[in-house]
């Protein structure tokens, strides 16, 4: 009995040690019987602002501007500025002889003139337009071959920038050049917006030789050789062969 009685006191013993060593309610920090409560501070749910149809959809002139590749619209957009400012029919313009490629005044400061005569295709007019949509076209086509990458795309068109200009300045020691008024001779072609996008056509249609290109929607014929129709038409508009075309090719 008194075993019993001693192994009795030794099991309550332990157990008054065991629950006075367990952590209690009341030791607990109020902000965590709180939450065991459910009555403590919620957390705000985030909101996620969800994107509607309103938000995503743009006018036509941003679905038409943004329909283009980044290098093609802002060619399109120096060309068109580049008309405007020498547009004699407003009231401030500048005159075209102070946009051409013409070195005496590149070297008097005129740095400009190697970036206006890429993008001057002429005063405003049915073949300006023509000139600019086939211009954004092309451009396009050719752009969209670097996936995305517009520094290639831009040097691309450095290269080509500058292999006219130095072909348009063998061109002017041959004696080959435009008249001024005033009876003087610009060596060389003053404007080489067009040979630039004659060149990129004739890149494009070696990349793409088997795709059938659309003449003004009457017939089509393989892209290896429109650059060559090209060519002949504007002989046959222009009376004979054409410097512009020659050099662009």
């Amino acid at each position: 009995a008194s075993a019993m009685t001693s192994c009795g006191a030794l099991h309550t013993e332990g157990l008054s040690q065991r629950i006075s060593s367990a952590p209690t309610l009341a030791m607990r920090p109020s902000q965590e019987l709180l939450r065991l409560r459910g009555a403590g501070p919620k957390k705000t749910p985030l909101k996620v602002k969800v994107a509607t149809l309103k938000d995503t959809k743009k006018n036509p002139v941003e679905e038409w501007w943004f329909g283009y590749p980044c290098v093609t619209r802002w060619w399109f957009a120096l060309c068109c500025i580049t008309t405007l400012i020498s547009w004699d029919k407003l009231p401030v313009n500048l005159p075209a002889q102070s946009l051409m490629l013409y070195w005496p005044a590149i070297i008097r400061g005129g740095v400009w003139r190697m970036l206006t005569t890429f993008t001057y295709f002429g005063s405003v007019g049915h073949n300006m337009l023509m000139e600019a949509v086939f211009m954004l076209n092309y451009s396009k086509s050719m752009e969209v071959t670097y996936n995305g990458v517009r520094a290639k795309y831009m040097w691309h068109l450095i290269i080509n920038c500058v292999a006219l200009m130095t072909l348009n300045t063998l061109v002017g020691l041959l004696g080959i050049g435009m008249d001024q008024e005033d009876g003087t001779k610009v060596p060389g072609i003053p404007f080489l917006a067009q040979p630039l996008l004659y060149s990129i056509v004739w890149i494009w249609a070696r990349q793409n030789p088997e795709t059938r290109m659309s003449v003004f929607g009457f017939f089509t014929v393989p892209a290896v050789y429109f650059p060559w129709f090209l060519l002949g038409y504007h002989c046959l508009m222009g009376g004979g062969p054409n410097i512009f075309s020659l050099m662009g090719f």
